[in-house]
């Protein structure tokens, strides 16, 4: 009885390790070389998951437009379904539109059948606004293998970050702090968020355009080029 409760104990922890951890790690791994190559060319990727929102996201493309940028934006299908125009001012402005799931669920807790089947659905009411195959951004940063798979069948690339701006902390870090770990990299890829804050806490957006626009001005001073994910991560493979 026991070796048959070591074996089950066992083959649970393997199907476990498979199914959540190997996602991880190899995330961390390609985490890891972003990092490092950003540092090397000195690369800035603004990017925005959540979105879009009534009020940041055209407030953000209004900076964007003034200082020349291009952004990456991972959009929740549900809020591409109520502000569709909002979706096509980003796109017409050129930046870059990615995915980031259809309702925001953690993959992790829920079935692998129910994410996969957020993602698929996420994935078809985006694709008219991606490029070829679409970039996707799992929410949480969580995926399955079983996920992972698909991602690869279809060719689809993982946008993932090597900075966290903290913008949905409930304490939000100073500005300068952000600003001051990607001058110390020499770049890198930032998350942010640019869904609308209820009204207490609007100081939340204020805290994603102040610090939109104080990375613009250090790239500006410091020579870093500021390019989209998708760019960037097709430079990377291809090097």
């Amino acid at each position: 009885m026991t070796i048959y409760f070591l074996s089950f104990i066992t083959v649970s922890a393997a199907i476990f390790a498979l199914m959540y951890c190997l996602p991880f790690v190899l995330r961390k791994i390609e985490e890891k070389h972003l990092r490092y190559y950003c540092r090397q060319h000195g690369i800035l990727v603004l990017t925005y998951d959540d979105g879009p929102g009534q009020r940041l996201t055209p407030q953000l493309l209004n900076i964007f437009k003034k200082d020349c940028v291009k952004a990456t934006f991972f959009i929740l299908g549900m809020r591409a379904n109520q502000h569709p125009e909002i979706l096509e001012q980003i796109k017409e402005a050129g930046h870059e539109i990615g995915f980031h799931g259809q309702n925001h669920i953690n993959y992790w807790k829920v079935s692998p059948w129910k994410a996969l089947r957020d993602f698929r659905i996420a994935h078809r009411t985006l694709a008219p606004a991606m490029r070829r195959n679409g970039i996707f951004r799992p929410p949480y940063g969580k995926l399955t293998v079983i996920q992972w798979f698909e991602i690869k069948r279809q060719k689809i690339q993982l946008g993932w970050w090597t900075f966290v701006s903290g913008d949905t902390y409930n304490k939000l870090q100073p500005i300068e702090h952000v600003v001051n770990a990607i001058e110390k990299n020499n770049g890198g890829v930032i998350l942010l968020h640019d869904f609308d804050r209820d009204v207490r806490h609007v100081e939340y957006e204020k805290y994603v355009l102040e610090l939109t626009q104080k990375l613009i001005k250090l790239a500006n001073q410091n020579g870093l080029k500021i390019k989209k994910l998708g760019e960037l991560v097709d430079e990377f493979y291809i090097n």
